[in-house]
C-alpha cells in the first residue's frame, strides 16, 4: 500500500489503484469493543474498512462466504501476470499467474502453481473461499470465571504476612 495525505484521515493506494479510506492502521484493525458493538471490554473483533467505507464483520464474512464460486469471480478483480522462478521458457513467455481481489473485503491472493492461467483462477477462488470461511467464524463468548474461596483466601492471608514483614522494617535513620 501506498500512503497519501496527512495522519488523520489517510488515504491508501493498493495495487489496483483504487482508494480505501483507513482509520490509523492498514486495513485489519484489532480493537477493543464497548458498548457499541454489544461485547464485554475483553473481547476483541476484527474488522476491515472495506473501499466502499464500511465496517466488514464476521457476518458479512459468513454471507460472502455462503457464495458460490461464479458469484465470488464476479466480485473479484483479475490481474494476471508472468509468473517468476523454476519453468524455464514455459513459465516466462505466458501471462499464466493470476492475481485476485475480493473488492467488498480486500482479499488479495495470488496463484501461479500451474502453467493453466485458468486453473490458477480457479486456485484463487479456492484460496478466497477458504480465507472467507475462516474469517466467518464469530467471535469466541467470553465466559466470566470465579476464583474459588481458598485461593482467594491464600491471596489475602499472603498480603497480610507481607505487610507484617513490611511494619517490622526499622525506617532510615532509626537506631539499632
Amino acid at each position: 500500500l501506498c500512503w497519501r495525505g496527512s495522519r488523520t484521515g489517510r488515504r491508501a493506494y493498493g495495487a489496483v489503484g483504487k482508494c480505501a479510506r483507513i482509520l490509523t492502521v492498514p486495513m485489519v484493525l484489532s480493537v477493543k469493543t464497548g458498548t457499541s458493538l454489544n461485547c464485554d471490554k475483553t473481547n476483541r473483533v476484527r474488522f476491515i474498512i472495506s473501499e466502499r467505507g464500511r465496517i466488514v464483520n464476521w457476518r458479512d464474512y459468513a454471507r460472502y462466504a455462503r457464495q458460490s464460486a461464479d458469484e465470488l469471480a464476479r466480485d473479484c478483480e483479475v490481474q494476471v501476470f508472468r509468473s517468476k522462478g523454476p519453468g524455464g521458457q514455459g513459465v516466462n513467455t505466458t501471462d499464466s499467474a493470476v492475481r485476485m481481489t475480493h473488492v467488498p473485503t480486500g482479499i488479495t491472493v495470488t496463484a501461479r502453481e500451474t502453467r493453466s492461467q485458468f486453473q490458477n483462477r480457479q486456485l484463487c477462488l479456492q484460496k478466497i473461499a477458504s480465507i472467507l470461511k475462516r474469517r466467518a467464524q464469530p467471535p469466541r463468548v467470553r465466559k466470566k470465571t470465579k476464583v474459588p474461596k481458598a485461593a482467594r483466601e491464600r491471596r489475602l492471608a499472603d498480603k497480610r504476612h507481607r505487610s507484617q514483614l513490611k511494619r517490622q522494617r526499622g525506617r532510615a535513620g532509626d537506631e539499632w
